[in-house]
């Protein structure tokens, strides 16, 4: 018996309570919204769109995204998305973010769900990427373009 409740328990930790703690319960889906206030004039684009160019240029992006699309599509689905779904900066969001990584999420796009593939943050405070493993509970730091940094840093506070 007592393994079952503590099978239940690591369960519930394990694929619940991170589903819970990322999702803005506000909105109905999961969108690529970004507030014009966080918009810095100095780039004419935002943090968030900083972060997803560093992520798009790591080699396990692309290692994973290569020829997705076309899988995706073959099996009856419309292709892949890279989903915005936390910001470090969680005033401007109205979030809870208590560990202040911008995440985004690659997804496959099928026309009734959007099955999470990967989950990527990226900490502004380190300057580092990591790709979440949710079976380990571990985040992997992953390379990216380094040169991309600079735009960051003088852009996001």
């Amino acid at each position: 018996m007592k393994l079952l409740i503590y099978t239940c328990l690591f369960v519930i930790i394990l694929f619940v309570y991170p589903s819970c703690y990322t999702r803005d319960s506000s909105r109905n889906n999961v969108s690529n919204v970004l507030l014009d206030k966080d918009v810095k004039p100095e780039s004419g684009i935002s943090c968030e769109q900083m972060v997803k160019e560093i992520l798009v240029s790591s080699p396990r992006f692309i290692e994973l995204t290569n020829g997705l699309s076309e899988k995706i599509i073959a099996n009856g689905g419309l292709g892949y998305l890279v989903i915005f779904e936390n910001s470090a900066d969680s005033k401007l969001y109205k979030q809870k973010n208590k560990l202040n990584l911008y995440e985004y999420t690659l997804r496959e796009n099928y026309s009734d769900r959007a099955t999470v593939i990967a989950r990527f943050l990226f900490d502004p405070f380190k300057l580092q990427l990591y790709e979440e493993n949710t079976a380990e509970l571990l985040l992997n730091k992953i390379e990216f373009d380094s040169t991309l940094l600079a735009k960051f840093i003088n852009n996001c506070d």
